[in-house]
């Protein structure tokens, strides 16, 4: 029994991961920026992408989305 509990726990794991993944890469992939805006001269948007850590590769932002998550740190609304 307790076998197949931990295997039922690794799976559901697993497959969280994976829908993670699946929706971090989804909202990678949305055209435009959460920056988008006229007024902003492309210094201010590359200060702003470095003060979010948008410059930083996907597989990086990524893994610090996972460990934001799991430490109870949602993030900004860009609202």
């Amino acid at each position: 029994m307790k076998k197949y509990i931990s295997k039922r726990i690794l799976v559901s794991i697993a497959t969280l991961l994976f829908i993670l993944l699946v929706l971090f890469i989804l909202m990678d992939l949305m055209p435009g920026s959460p920056f988008n805006d006229e007024k902003l001269s492309e210094a201010q948007i590359a200060v702003l992408y470095t003060k979010y850590g948008l410059d930083k590769p996907v597989a990086v932002r990524f893994f610090l989305y996972i460990k934001n998550m799991l430490s109870g740190d949602l993030g900004v609304s860009y609202s």
